[in-house]
């Protein structure tokens, strides 16, 4: 038997698995990085498995949905809209009081902290310590120590300290300081030998303008012609470099610094006890559920906000200055400078965490005060609430970073609309609440990569690290779309991304062309909010080895008989996946499973849509692939591939679950026994054209076919 490798083996005391997987089952979709428990444990009757089947409620329709902070503002919110603003003024109102009140004291705070930690603290915008420890104190944060560390600053290598409050995700550190501190000088002089000017001065000229507005802003002091003018003991280089990057829609690219601690070996030393949970659009479909659940009759807006100079804002341990010295070439003075950093920085392992503490801090604060419903991706903060309301809760977040201390960039902080593009995506709730919301990925980003693989089609080539970005930034496009559709359809660039091999296979390019028919018939992601609307189906699938047969049968709770259908996977295609594989004795059992769903979609397509469906299959193997949307093998990529582009087009919500063979209620089924509770068996056609047409582009590979 074959066995699919898409499950996840990891720590079950990773703290991330169950709050991700939260995030995932609330979004319409099937975790697949740790495996949920069974539905129904084994052990049952066919009978018993299948009684139990028609009472489960549908694992999607879990009330678990986003943050705590989104959740604790929703349930404590039963104010009416205009009583809710008032409040809101109110809070504002008091939080000016209470700012009045320990203005005295932030001033003094501000002064007995360390000189270094003093002038991040001022650089963008003046953090009023007393102020935010005392709001906090009031909300009951559970990261009581954050504000404390802002006025110690935190270190950017060895353990960062623990966020309570944000995942348990314990990573050690893979060397000691200590031992980081022995290869000081040979690992600067290998470092130094490599800095110079890159191939584009102007990105060369940007980077250094940038850095010397960190200088002039307090961040930074130098530049200094040597290391030894850093009057350091032990200086530890990090080479700093400028890179050409595009944000979100924008049409012109700007420079960006990158200090390469990853390189500097700085990383290395870096152990972390939690981690943060940025919204991704899992997150971001979970938080519009929750409050369309909440206010399932109210129109929707957003608005989003973003932390300006985000990391430059928190300050490093004034402790480990020696350790992260930038060395980067100066276009002026033509060599390389150096520079003392007192700040976080862009490419520290610890610096995610470091700076994304706060903003998680203020979102369980908005939450407390002012009742909004909030989340932040690192930076970014997104707020969606019903439109009466929408107004005070962004007044809400500017009085209280204002008063705060932290530099908000007006910019990239627009007022609330209906339309938002955020995190990559666009979030669409203009026809709320008569029609659903979705998400999309822009057009502009489609087009983007439409012309990226029209290039590489005309070129006929796709190198490795060419491949990696495009698989990459597919795997982001397909967030923005249906269930699972377009995974299997990655594997294929993914394998270029881990080979020497530059020419395009058949079977590349029979990829790349399904990627752009795709775009062209792209669909944004529906966020169905009205998910126990639908009914749920409960279907069973079995294959047998020898004869191949395949038996399905599904009850649907409009029918007072359940429907079947068996159906025997032709020779040819056995054939077929036994050439794909290589062994002419191939034992395809796990293929003969993972067909069952599909067939199901085959026979009953006017019976089996616009629904909640759970899935029952008794091969693990299959289940997992059927999970995940791809396959660790080509044959099962065409079949789970298929599949998933049925799925999205019925308008399914699917769950895959394992039942054990002896409990299945169809396992005679398959092997050509028709009797049962069904009225009769439908023979369905199987779908060879479709699976030997795709075959064809993977025989393709071996026989050297090139484009």
């Amino acid at each position: 038997m074959d066995v699919d490798s898409n499950n996840d083996n990891s720590d079950a005391t990773d703290g991330e698995r169950p709050e991700r997987n939260a995030d995932v089952i609330s979004s319409g979709l099937q975790p697949t990085r740790r495996k949920l428990p069974q539905l129904i444990e084994d052990a049952c009757e066919p009978d018993e498995h299948l009684q139990r089947a028609l009472l489960l409620e549908h694992p999607l329709l879990t009330d678990n949905h986003s943050t705590p902070a989104v959740k604790s503002a929703l349930t404590h919110n039963n104010f009416d809209p205009d009583e809710l603003n008032t409040l809101r003024a109110k809070v504002s109102s008091e939080l000016c009081k209470l700012a009045a009140a320990t203005e005295n004291e932030d001033m003094q705070l501000l002064e007995q902290v360390h000189p270094n930690v003093q002038r991040v603290l001022k650089a963008y915008g003046i953090k009023k310590l007393a102020f935010l420890r005392e709001v906090t104190i009031l909300c009951g944060c559970e990261d009581d120590e954050a504000i404390m560390y802002l006025s110690l600053g935190l270190p950017l290598l060895g353990w960062a300290p623990p966020a309570r409050g944000l995942m348990n995700r314990k990573r050690p550190p893979e060397v000691k300081i200590s031992d980081f501190l022995e290869n000081r000088s040979e690992r600067n002089a290998k470092l130094l030998k490599r800095l110079g000017p890159s191939k584009d001065d102007n990105v060369d000229r940007e980077s250094y303008t940038k850095t010397l507005d960190e200088v002039r802003a307090g961040v930074l002091d130098g530049p200094f012609m040597s290391l030894e003018a850093t009057g350091l003991t032990n200086p530890c280089v990090v080479p700093r470099h400028g890179i050409l990057e595009m944000h979100g829609d924008s049409t012109a690219a700007s420079v960006r610094n990158i200090d390469d601690l990853l390189v500097g070996e700085q990383n290395m030393t870096v152990g972390t006890l939690t981690a943060h949970r940025p919204t991704d659009a899992d997150g971001l479909v979970s938080q519009v559920r929750a409050i369309s659940e909440k206010f399932p009759r109210s129109r929707l807006m957003a608005w989003k906000s973003d932390f300006s100079k985000a990391f430059k804002q928190i300050p490093n341990c004034p402790t480990q200055l020696e350790y992260v010295v930038v060395a980067q070439y100066s276009p002026i003075e033509k060599c390389v400078v150096y520079f003392i950093v007192y700040s976080q920085v862009f490419g520290g392992k610890s610096v995610p965490l470091n700076f994304s503490r706060y903003p998680a801090l203020l979102m369980v604060c908005m939450a407390y005060v002012y009742l909004a419903p909030m989340t932040h991706c690192v930076d970014d903060v997104i707020c969606i609430e019903i439109a009466e309301t929408i107004d005070s809760s962004r007044s809400g977040w500017m009085t209280l970073t204002s008063l705060g201390g932290w530099l908000i960039s007006q910019e990239k902080s627009p007022e609330p609309s209906s339309k938002m593009n955020v995190i990559g995506v666009c979030l669409d709730l203009t026809r709320t609440p008569s029609e659903e919301p979705f998400l999309y990925v822009t057009m502009a980003r489609l087009q983007s990569l439409d012309k990226m693989i029209l290039q590489i089609l005309l070129q006929g080539l796709l190198g490795s690290g060419q491949a990696a970005s495009l698989s990459g930034k597919l795997g982001f496009t397909i967030t923005g779309t249906f269930g699972k559709v377009g995974r299997a359809k990655i594997r294929p660039i993914l394998r270029r991304a881990y080979s020497s091999h530059r020419t395009i296979s058949y079977q590349l390019q029979c990829c790349l062309v399904w990627w752009r028919k795709f775009f062209r018939c792209y669909e944004p992601r529906p966020i169905l909010v009205c998910l126990r609307s639908l009914p749920t189906i409960v279907s069973y699938s079995d294959g047998e080895g020898s004869l191949a047969g395949v038996g399905v049968a599904a009850w649907c709770p409009w029918l007072e008989h359940p429907v079947a259908a068996y159906t025997r996977v032709p020779q040819v295609v056995r054939d077929m996946w036994a050439d794909l594989a290589g062994k002419p004795s191939y034992k395809d059992i796990f293929l003969i499973e993972a067909v069952g769903p599909l067939l199901i979609l085959e026979a009953f397509p006017r019976l089996v849509k616009d629904a909640l469906w759970i899935h029952f299959i008794d091969n693990s193997g299959s289940e997992a692939s059927l999970v995940s949307g791809s396959s660790s093998i080509d044959a099962g990529d065409h079949i789970v591939g298929m599949t998933w582009e049925r799925i999205a087009k019925r308008r399914l919500w699917p769950f895959f679950d394992r039942v054990e063979s002896s409990a299945n209620p169809v396992d005679k089924l398959s092997r050509g026994r028709s009797s049962g509770p069904w009225r009769r068996v439908v023979e369905v056609q199987f779908p060879t054209t479709e699976l030997m047409a795709l075959a064809d582009e993977c025989r393709s590979v071996k026989i050297g076919r090139t484009v």
